[in-house]
């Protein structure tokens, strides 16, 4: 389904976008208790992002599997590009404790903000 701001059957999601809108890529790391599993995104707005991932908007993806998903760990100070660069790094690890590396060292997120400048 197609995010569109002005459509009214989605309200829902309508109602958390931000009173002061702005682009603010960013890294984020998923959690769901229910699950177990860890979901790794980037986005220009985490508010707008995590509003459809709660709502399942994305029906067909991974994150519509559980409704449970907390925001684990997010990184906002990123260039667009460096932000997806940085995800498929962390996909391409397929690492639960890599994952958890990553709160857990702040040192090696900015490597990694090095690395994908």
């Amino acid at each position: 389904m197609q995010f569109n701001l002005f459509d009214k059957s989605q309200i829902s999601v309508f109602l958390y976008f931000p009173t002061s809108f702005r682009l603010d890529p960013t890294l984020y790391i998923l959690y769901s208790s229910r699950i177990k599993k860890y979901y790794t995104g980037s986005c220009e707005n985490l508010e707008i992002r995590l509003a459809k991932h709660k709502e399942q908007l994305y029906k067909n993806s991974f994150s519509s599997i559980t409704d449970d998903w907390n925001l684990y760990f997010s990184v906002n100070d990123l260039e667009y590009k460096q932000a997806r660069k940085i995800e498929m790094h962390i996909k391409k690890m397929k690492s639960k404790v890599y994952i958890e590396n990553l709160s857990k060292y702040p040192e090696i997120i900015e490597r990694l903000k090095e690395k994908y400048k």
